[in-house]
């Protein structure tokens, strides 16, 4: 244990008389002599040294951790001179692409013209598979083939989105025990296809849409992208 000399108590000071009555602490500090200065002196050290030892070795491998974490991120989203990235705000009703443009992020236009793709999935009756808009307008002659909305079951139990299947008009079922597939959770019946599809796969047709429609726009293939994800979003939604 350190034992720190006391200083004068400020009861001490108000009995002093006015000439002598030091005016803060400071002063009555300054006051207790060279002796008491240099004990406080050698306990503030022994004290504070330690600290700050302590923090600066901290510090240098919190320096040390964040280098490490951006060579190993540099490494794995290498991009090469020249190559095309994109972002993606892959929404729940509507999805958005944008690239890099002069320094500012651009967004980049559907091949109808829009800045936004719906987030829509169809399979028409000759087997056809629409995306975007023109899956939107044919929603309601052909409800129970067209997937929207897909994004709140991704990595999602059936038992966990009972509100939102009530909201949907296509069938929305549990994984079949002893599927063989990687991916768990629900399943979503597609008459046309005569199987059941993942959200995931849904999913992936926008993402393939937007990326068509950047390869277009920028003139050049775009294999890398940045895609959002929301905040509540748990690991196995991620």
């Amino acid at each position: 244990a350190l034992l720190v000399p006391s200083t004068p108590s400020v009861s001490s000071f108000a009995s002093a008389a006015p000439y002598s009555r030091p005016r803060n602490a400071r002063a009555a500090w300054l006051d207790t002599g060279a002796s008491d200065r240099v004990a406080h002196a050698l306990c503030l050290s022994a004290v504070c040294l330690p600290i700050c030892t302590a923090l600066r070795q901290r510090r240098r491998h919190c320096i040390k951790h964040r280098s490490l974490i951006a060579a190993a991120a540099s490494s794995k989203a290498s991009v090469a001179p020249g190559e095309k990235v994109v972002g993606v705000d892959l929404g729940t009703t509507n999805s958005a692409v944008a690239a890099l443009e002069a320094g500012k992020a651009t967004i980049i236009p559907s091949s109808d013209g829009s800045r936004t793709t719906p987030s829509v999935v169809a399979y028409t009756k000759n087997g056809e598979l629409l995306v975007g808009q023109i899956a939107k307008r044919q929603a309601t002659v052909n409800p129970s083939n067209t997937f929207y909305s897909v994004k709140r079951f991704i990595g999602r139990l059936r038992e966990e989105v009972d509100e939102e299947v009530a909201e949907v008009s296509y069938s929305v079922i549990s994984q079949a025990e002893g599927e063989k597939d990687s991916i768990e959770g629900v399943r979503i019946e597609c008459p046309q296809l005569e199987r059941r599809v993942t959200p995931e796969e849904v999913s992936a047709q926008v993402l393939r849409k937007l990326s068509s429609d950047a390869s277009k726009y920028l003139q050049a293939e775009v294999k890398k992208a940045v895609i959002t994800v929301p905040a509540y979003f748990n690991d196995s939604q991620r």
